[in-house]
């Protein structure tokens, strides 16, 4: 049942987390700040319980041992990023690289290991992931630190990771985040356009806040009068 399950996972997390303490630097996370009381050691363990579930959900075939050490060093950081310091301005956009150097100098970490740590801020850092682990670390994240949690249509263009945001979008609004959607549309990455206006259709059904620019307008409405196009919307 649903107990077993999450006693499950726990202690496939428990275990994984036991020898990364052992290993490296993982107890100073304790002492970092991740979001309000929240702390990156608490916030690193909750990703990876969201990533493991999340991969129950979807039946996906996934490295989960890979997954675990990847979701709970994606914030190896090592620093207290709320401090005022022109180092962390920054924070968002060179934090992923930070941790992997860290967690590069204390573990013997795989390709996909690596993957997980480095593209888990994707889409603020442009480069998407490259495996499926990487991609459920990257929407387990968003989940687990969203007031708000934003998406756009690229990750809807292959049916897996389709599924898989659909169920991080049902699992932030039952945390009660807004939901923010840009359509994104880039014409060329979908095979067929009539299934791009769905996924389009879906995002404006579900989303608080729309952000949507002059081009998507007129796809959507047909609409050269951004107005008239507004109205239509």
């Amino acid at each position: 049942g649903c107990m077993n399950d999450e006693k499950r996972i726990l202690k496939e997390i428990k275990d994984v987390l036991k020898e990364l303490d052992e290993q490296g630097r993982m107890k100073y996370t304790q002492k970092y700040m991740q979001h309000s009381d929240i702390s990156v050691y608490k916030h690193c363990i909750s990703v990876a319980y969201t990533s493991l579930e999340l991969a129950d959900r979807l039946a996906w075939n996934v490295n989960r041992r890979e997954l675990i050490r990847g979701a709970l060093l994606h914030d190896y950081f090592l620093y207290d990023w709320h401090e005022k310091n022109a180092g962390h301005r920054f924070h968002g956009f060179i934090h992923a690289g930070r941790a992997l150097q860290n967690a590069r100098k204390d573990f013997k970490l795989t390709i996909r290991e690596e993957n997980i740590i480095l593209r888990h801020m994707f889409p603020l850092n442009v480069v998407p992931p490259m495996c499926k682990e990487a991609w459920l670390v990257c929407l387990a994240d968003k989940i687990c630190a969203s007031k708000i949690f934003h998406f756009g249509t690229l990750s809807f263009t292959h049916a897996g990771i389709r599924t898989a945001s659909q169920y991080a979008i049902q699992c932030a609004k039952e945390a009660g985040a807004l939901i923010s959607f840009d359509p994104n549309l880039r014409e060329p990455l979908w095979e067929n356009l009539e299934d791009a206006r769905k996924v389009i259709e879906y995002g404006m059904e579900c989303c608080d806040i729309l952000k949507i620019s002059d081009n998507e307008l007129t796809f959507m409405t047909g609409e050269k009068d951004y107005d008239k196009g507004a109205v239509l919307l």
